[in-house]
């Protein structure tokens, strides 16, 4: 053995300073009340082995060590562990009961072994003006169950004689408490921070067991990273087991800038971290010195010169460095800013664009405009999926219309609305061009939700979030991303857009400004429904009942009297809630109320446990319980006889620890299943309450079960349904089983669970991120809250404090979103000089009950957090709940500031007042997502527009010229300063609006009987002209047709009347010119009126009483019509131009006529004669079906043999010459075809 170095150990309150020191003799100690000194002495033992190897028991089973854990309680928020044998175990949080702590039987060794109890602290000195205090709480009654083996306690503080500390006595041979902590940062030295209990592990009959394995203690920080083999052997077996170590930081794999760079222009910081054991944690990275983040921009603004970013990083076995990265930049100005555009009406039109070229004070800058051409997809479709798709192709609802695309077009394409991820696929058409576009969608979609922007990775056959975003309020939401060449499929980008539910816990503040507007409910008239819940009233019950002081010794002490006064107050507080919940009940729409348990405070002994000889261990406690039960019923009875909806379970105060229950336990026959069988009666229509021991009988009848320990109740509000499912303290697997199945039985209800022990109270201001309570909660979500998709909310008591958890995407088949949430004021205090403050002395003392003798301090508290409620106000369409709490006894919002515990151990509030003043997202049946695209297309560099010289923060301007009507125009604007630094501003978009064109309409007169022409002209200065013309005559079309070089003409039908007719021209315009109108008049000329007077000659034409007639021969004085074989033939025709027949014209063998809406063709010259005679000069011509199939026969026309008809559905042909003959006849001249 050879002496090494010695140090000298000094500790002064919680500084440890260490100092090497050759000093022969040393000083140690504290002296009076100074700084402590202690030796370290260092020596070398050669030869002596490097590891430490102990004995061991063997494995395969769990070892237990039990005890009580009294006075505050070991609390979540310390770190108190207690060491088996040196192995570090978590204590957990008890209170007043028997802790029981399972851990590895190989941890113990045979013979003796060493379980020390390490009080933790709340690093408070972490804070500015903080201090480490530790946990305060008392154990006793140890005990160590190994497997297969007897554990003896060795170490026993036993009073020799009798002995008193503070209020307990302590008989000679009674094991005395051991008493853990500091009181408040060190208020208090009586106690200690560690206790070491040893015990005896021997076989169960006292002989020494063997060792049946070896422990290792290895110092690995020793040893080099990598893999390490451990090779067990005993006889010829040999047993290996590989381990790692890993003793080095994380370190830099890869940044963006690299290190060495020299950046040019901005980019986004992204700095990838390797280490063997994984990274904790987010690590911590400043730039120059000055916090930043991944992804963020990096470059702009930043002085032309050397940089440094700097990455703190730990990884899961703690190794902690800062590692560097170094890189240099030219002078890389802002990107460019407040970038504007303004149309000029000039012909052709051209625009004047503007940008703020950001930059160091004083430099110059160039600021260079391009051409951006706008390419929108040719393709696209959209639909729902339950997660973002993972394929190219992806199933889908309907194609949509992709021309509504283009920027600033007006149009937009709505999606439906989905539980889902809802999705729109698009193609974009790049072709092979070089430049690198910039992909841009413009829409709307709830701030509440996320619109994220993908394309399709060929090579990993991926889709790739380019950017996301949440929605923004009242505006437009713009995402924009460079397309990278490795997006390309060929000439083609796919493009997916998401609307997403990121089910986030950012609807309200986290930190202390959620205070800001606390003194409120929400108004009534902004949510749906609401729902109340308290818990853990045990406090309150207790001092109502009259035993708050009493300590159940059997003797009768002034310390165990409680004045009619204070029991009064403590009732006031349960009455005061149950009250307020039924008064408001109408008002605030509370449609259902939950205790989630700890109703009481003192059935959590047996009552009637007995001493060996016989006598009851706590004298008075059946009585205290009864009487709190008692109590606590008539207050919750405030509810039943005002016919609110509720719901009540045990806690373990309630239950023994879950060692009572069943149908004939104390809680089940006070809150008995027969009593809400009978109040559900009186609740609204559909509402029911049933207790998990009922029975469908084989018929379909339903026997009531008798068991209220477990139950579950079936209510409607805000138009959607519930079933909630109450499970009492200490769940078994079957009830857990049974809780599942009625998820599943009513799957199509939103699910809530109750259950009294679920979450530990979180360790972080905001209240969020709150770890499972044991031992109901970890087993209760998984198997309950995870495989039911409908479960969207858990309350819980329990663990004073409060725990709100979102949890998302959880499930094993169907994922959902759930909201965990512990609300547990039980040990929140207040002052008695806020309860009696009218009783206040000048001595700050306190006397409720005037009997001269004071009963309190003003500075007292006392346990009066139970009286606050949370109230849950639920949006139903927005599918989220406000919470608020409060306290109608204290009339008073939030909590916060009474978290400060009785005994001083916590003696300021852990939270920030955002705990119980929040908003969140809840996963109930109507939350939906949609949005809105206005546009999406490709933004390609494709020109200069023009560049303009400016000094930094500047505004450079250019103008862009020859530009069309109606349409968009893309542009991106760059800035680039002498050294080579360059910032490119996001393409910006402008809209030129369509031009109106002018419009002429020429129609010039007409003589009856020939075609008229129009003539449609639309001009628009240099802007073409495309499009058609619809010309209308009222409601008549006239005729459509395409405008070439600006002009449109019309034939009109030559049947047109005598006389004017207006005419409309419509232009319906096209993607540069709006649509337009005009109107003109044509004029029909008929011919001259007949005269009396006149000589007419063969082939003139006159008008008479309105019609045209037309001379055969020489005439005078011969009116018009007077005679049908006179010198006048009348002439009329159709719109068509197709004549009609008139009595006085002569028609020849062929002519064709319409008379009584059909069309005659004349056998030989006639006048004079109507058609329709069989015999006569006309035959009917029948038209010839679309089918091509033969005409209908008719009465006059004239049949040769081989012709064929149609008549009453079937075909005939013709046998011989007819005229007049009906087919049919089988003699006649027709012969059936078919």
């Amino acid at each position: 053995m050879t002496a090494g170095t010695t140090y000298v150990v000094t500790t002064s309150g919680t500084t440890v300073t260490k100092a090497e020191t050759t000093a022969a003799t040393l000083a140690l100690g504290d002296g009076t009340c100074a700084a402590n000194r202690d030796a370290e002495l260092h020596f070398t033992i050669d030869g002596a082995p490097t590891t430490r190897t102990v004995d061991t028991l063997g494995s395969g089973g769990d070892a237990h060590l039990k005890v009580f854990v009294g006075g505050n309680g070991s609390d979540n928020g310390y770190d108190n562990k207690v060491l088996i044998n040196g192995i570090p175990l978590e204590i957990g949080m008890w209170e007043k009961e028997t802790a029981d702590l399972t851990f590895p039987n190989e941890w113990l060794v045979p013979g003796v072994n060493a379980v020390e109890f390490v009080a933790g602290n709340d690093h408070g000195s972490a804070k500015p003006g903080g201090c480490d205090n530790f946990d305060d709480f008392t154990l006793r009654d140890f005990q160590l169950l190994p497997t297969d083996a007897k554990a003896t306690q060795l170490t026993r503080s036993v009073a020799q004689t009798t002995v008193t500390i503070g209020s307990a006595s302590y008989p000679a041979g009674s094991q005395v408490t051991t008493y853990v902590g500091d009181g408040t940062c060190g208020s208090s030295y009586n106690s200690v921070l560690t206790k070491v209990v040893l015990f005896d592990v021997t076989a169960p009959d006292g002989a020494a067991l063997p060792a049946l394995g070896k422990r290792a203690d290895v110092d690995t920080t020793a040893i080099a990273d990598g893999a390490h083999t451990i090779k067990a052997v005993v006889g010829d077996k040999t047993s290996t087991r590989r381990f790692t170590t890993d003793n080095t930081a994380p370190e830099v794999e890869s940044s963006v800038p690299a290190g060495g760079q020299r950046l040019t222009s901005t980019v986004a910081l992204n700095v990838k971290i390797k280490d063997a054991s994984g990274v904790v944690g987010t690590p911590a990275i400043t730039l120059d010195g000055v916090a930043v983040k991944q992804g963020d921009q990096i470059g702009h603004g930043l002085p032309a010169g050397e940089h440094t970013i700097a990455l703190t990083a730990t990884d899961a076995l703690g190794n902690t460095a800062t590692r560097e990265v170094r890189f240099s930049s030219a002078s890389i100005p802002d990107v460019p800013s407040e970038l504007n555009s303004t149309v000029k009406s000039t012909d052709p039109l051209s625009a004047e664009l503007s940008a703020r070229i950001p930059g160091a004070e004083g430099v110059g800058l160039t600021a260079t405009f391009t051409k951006a051409d706008v390419v929108v997809p040719t393709g696209g479709y959209q639909g729902e999926a339950a997660d973002v798709p993972t394929t190219l192709d992806v199933q889908h609802d309907k194609f949509v219309d992709v021309t509504s695309l283009r920027p600033l077009d007006g149009a937009t394409i709505d999606t439906p609305s989905s539980r889902g991820v809802i999705f729109q696929r698009y193609d974009l058409p790049l072709g092979a061009t070089r430049q690198q576009p910039t992909l841009r969608w413009s829409g709307t979609i709830d701030p509440a939700r996320i619109v994220a922007l993908r394309a399709w990775d060929p090579a990993t056959k991926k889709w790739v979030v380019l950017t996301s975003s949440r929605g923004q309020a009242g505006q437009d939401t713009v995402l924009t991303a460079q397309i990278e060449a490795g997006y390309r499929d060929g000439g083609v980008v796919h493009v997916l857009v998401t609307g997403e539910d990121p089910f986030a816990d950012d609807l309200s503040p986290h930190d202390a400004s959620a205070q800001n507007d606390k003194d409120r409910f929400e108004d009534p008239a902004s949510y749906d429904f609401s729902l109340a819940h308290f818990t853990d009233t045990q406090y309150v019950t207790e001092g109502a009942a009259g035993g708050t002081y009493d300590d159940f010794d059997g003797n009768a002490e002034p310390s165990d009297v409680e004045t009619a006064e204070e029991q009064a107050i403590w009732s006031a507080a349960y009455r005061d809630q149950m009250q307020w919940i039924a008064d408001n009940a109408a008002s605030r729409k509370i449609a259902y109320a939950a205790h989630t348990g700890d109703v009481i405070e003192n059935d959590y002994y047996d009552p009637l446990a007995k001493n060996p000889d016989g006598s009851l261990k706590r004298p008075g406690l059946h009585e205290q319980v009864e009487k709190e039960l008692a109590t606590a019923s008539g207050f919750q009875k405030i509810l039943d006889d005002n016919g609110v909806v509720n719901q009540v379970i045990a806690g373990n105060h309630d239950d023994q620890l879950g060692a009572e229950t069943g149908p004939t336990s104390r809680f089940s026959r006070t809150f008995s299943a027969d009593r809400y069988y009978g109040t559900a009666k009186g609740w609204p229509k559909g509402t029911e309450y049933h207790a998990w021991d009922e029975v469908t009988n084989a018929d379909g009848s339903v026997t009531p079960g008798k068991d209220n320990q477990n139950n579950y109740l079936l209510f409607s509000a805000g138009g959607l349904d519930f079933v909630a499912v109450g499970l009492s303290y200490g769940v078994t697997p079957a009830e857990a089983k049974w809780a599942d199945s009625i998820f599943k039985r009513y799957r199509d209800r939103n699910g809530i669970l109750l259950s009294h022990d679920y979450l530990k109270p979180s360790a972080n201001p905001d209240g969020r991120g709150a770890d499972f309570s044991a031992p109901d909660g970890s087993p209760l979500f998984k198997q309950v809250v995870e495989v039911n998709p409908n479960v969207f909310l858990v309350l819980a008591g329990h663990e004073h404090g409060v725990g709100t958890n979102l949890k998302s995407k959880i499930g094993v088949t169907v994922s959902h979103d759930v909201v965990e949430l512990l609300a547990d004021y039980q040990f929140y205090t207040v002052t008695a000089a806020e309860l009696w403050p009218s009783r206040v002395a000048p001595d700050g003392t306190i006397d409720v009950n005037g009997d001269g003798t004071p009963d309190h301090k003003a500075t007292d508290r006392l346990q009066f957090g139970a009286s606050f409620l949370r109230l849950l106000q639920f949006d139903v369409d927005r599918a989220e709940m406000h919470i608020d709490t409060y306290s109608p006894f204290l009339k008073n919002f939030g909590a916060t500031e009474y978290d400060i515990r009785q005994d001083g151990s916590q003696p300021k509030p852990r939270y920030n007042g955002s705990e119980d003043n929040l908003t969140l997202p809840v996963d109930l049946s109507t939350r939906k997502t949609s949005f809105t695209t206005d546009s999406l297309a490709a933004y390609v560099p494709s020109g200069t527009i023009g560049t303009d010289e400016v000094t930094s923060n500047g505004v450079a301007t250019t103008t862009w010229g020859n530009l069309l009507p109606g349409t968009s125009y893309g542009w991106i604007v760059s800035a680039k300063s002498a050294d080579g630094g360059e910032a490119v501003a996001q393409p910006a978009v402008f809209g030129t609006a369509k031009q109106v064109p002018t419009m002429t309409v020429t129609a010039a007169p007409s003589t009856w009987g020939t075609a008229a022409t129009v003539t449609v002209r639309v001009a628009a200065g240099s802007t073409p002209v495309t499009g058609t013309v619809e010309l209308r005559e009222g409601t008549t079309v006239r005729g459509s047709t395409t405008v070439t070089n600006g002009t449109a003409t019309f034939t009109l039908p030559v049947g047109l009347a005598g006389g004017q007719h207006t005419l409309t021209a419509s232009y319906e315009g096209d993607d540069h010119l709006t649509s337009a109108q005009a109107t003109a008049v044509l004029t029909v000329n008929l011919p001259a009126q007949w005269s009396s007077s006149t000589v007419y000659n063969d082939g003139d034409r006159v008008t008479y009483q309105g019609r045209v007639f037309r001379a055969s021969w020489y005439t005078k004085n011969q009116k018009p019509g007077a005679d049908a074989n006179g010198a006048w033939q009348e002439l009329a025709m159709t719109e068509d131009g197709t004549t009609i027949w008139t009595a006085s014209r002569i028609f020849n063998s062929g002519d064709v006529a319409m008379y009584d809406g059909r069309k005659w063709r004349a056998q030989w010259y006639t006048r004079n004669q109507k058609p329709g005679d069989r015999n006569g000069s006309w035959e009917e011509i029948a038209p010839t079906p679309p089918d091509n199939s033969p005409a209908a026969w008719t009465l006059t026309k004239v049949y040769n043999a081989g012709d064929r008809v149609s008549f009453k559905g079937h075909v005939y042909e013709a046998k011989w010459w007819t005229r007049g003959q009906e087919p049919g006849d089988k003699f006649g001249p027709w012969k059936l075809i078919k």
